[in-house]
C-alpha cells in the first residue's frame, strides 16, 4: 500500500512558493508534503479533511496546513458535474530554503515557534481572514524579492493574527502513513459518493477485502476515530451545505444528508456546528 507523499513542483528554489489554480475540481486524493501551506479558497466549496478534522470550506476561507498533516478539499458533487471551476491561491513555504542559520537568529526565534506549532493546521476567521487573502492575492502577483518581503509580511501577520482557529487534534506526523494509501483514499471517496444512504460496516469492509472486525481496528488505528464518527461528520458537512444552499425543510435535509433520524441528526448536528439546524441557517444567512 503506497503512501502519497505528495512533491510540490518546483522550476527553482524558493522560499514561497506560488501557485493559482482554476481546475475543475481540487485534488482529491489525502495526501501531504513537507512545506507549510496556506491556500486561500477563491471560488469552490466543499470538505476539507486535514488531520482528524472534518468540515467545511467556502469561498474566502483561508486556511494554514502544516507540515506533514494529511489533508484534502474534497469538492462538492456539483463540480464533478458542471462545468463551475474552482480557483485557489496558495503559498507554499519552506523554512530550510533560508538556511538553518537564518531561522536560529534571535529576531526569529517566535516566529520559529510559531511555525513549529502549525502541525495542526487552522482556519482564519475575521477580520484576519480579509487582510490575510489580500496578501495572498499580491503574492500570486510577486517576483523576486518584493515576493520574499510580502512572504514574511504574510507570516509576520499570520503569526500575530488572533482570529484563527486550529483544525486537527493530532499534528501531522502523528499520523499513519498508512492514512494515505489506495485503501484508505477508497474508503474516503466511497463514503463522500454514497453518504446520503445507509452504509453498513459489512459493505465498506468488503469494499477493501477486510473482515468487519479488521475493518474496524484498520480504521480507528489510522483515523483515531470509528468509521460512523467519520461517516457522521461527512453527512454532517453535507448538511451544512443543503442548509447554506437551499431552502428545503430541516427534516428533508436530515434525510438527504443520509440521516435516519431527525432526532439523532439534531444532537449530532448540535455537537459537530455547536449550534441546531436552524440556528445554523440562520447565523450564515
Amino acid at each position: 500500500m503506497k503512501p502519497i507523499s505528495f512533491h510540490i513542483p518546483r522550476t527553482q528554489r524558493e522560499v514561497f512558493r506560488i501557485q493559482a489554480e482554476r481546475l475543475p475540481h481540487f485534488y482529491d486524493r489525502l495526501h501531504l508534503h513537507d512545506e507549510i501551506q496556506f491556500t486561500l479558497i477563491v471560488n469552490g466549496a466543499g470538505t476539507l479533511i486535514a488531520g482528524d478534522f472534518v468540515g467545511r470550506f467556502e469561498p474566502g476561507d483561508v486556511f494554514m496546513i502544516g507540515k506533514q498533516l494529511p489533508h484534502v478539499f474534497r469538492c462538492d458533487r456539483r463540480f464533478y458535474e458542471s462545468p463551475e471551476e474552482v480557483e485557489s491561491i496558495s503559498v507554499f513555504f519552506d523554512e530550510s530554503y533560508a538556511g538553518t542559520d537564518f531561522w536560529e537568529t534571535a529576531e526569529l526565534q517566535l516566529t520559529r515557534e510559531w511555525l513549529q506549532r502549525l502541525g495542526q493546521g487552522g482556519r482564519l476567521t475575521e477580520p484576519s481572514r480579509t487582510q490575510a487573502a489580500s496578501y495572498l492575492q499580491n503574492l500570486a502577483n510577486l517576483q523576486g524579492l518584493d515576493k520574499l518581503i510580502e512572504g514574511f509580511r504574510l507570516l509576520k501577520y499570520m503569526e500575530e493574527s488572533t482570529d484563527s482557529e486550529p483544525l486537527s487534534v493530532q499534528e501531522g506526523g502523528q499520523f499513519s502513513k498508512e492514512l494515505l494509501g489506495d485503501r484508505m483514499n477508497k474508503i474516503v471517496s466511497f463514503t463522500f459518493h454514497e453518504s446520503h444512504r445507509a452504509i453498513s460496516i459489512e459493505e465498506v469492509a468488503d469494499l477493501v477485502a477486510l473482515t468487519p472486525s479488521a475493518f474496524c481496528r484498520f480504521f480507528k488505528l489510522r483515523t483515531r476515530k470509528t468509521y460512523f464518527t467519520f461517516l457522521n461528520e461527512i453527512r454532517i458537512s453535507h448538511a451544512c451545505r443543503l442548509l447554506l444552499t437551499t431552502d428545503w425543510p430541516v427534516g428533508t435535509i436530515c434525510m438527504e444528508s443520509g440521516f435516519s433520524n431527525l432526532s439523532h441528526f439534531n444532537v449530532s448536528f448540535r455537537k459537530s456546528t455547536g449550534v441546531t439546524p436552524k440556528a445554523y441557517r440562520m447565523k450564515v444567512r
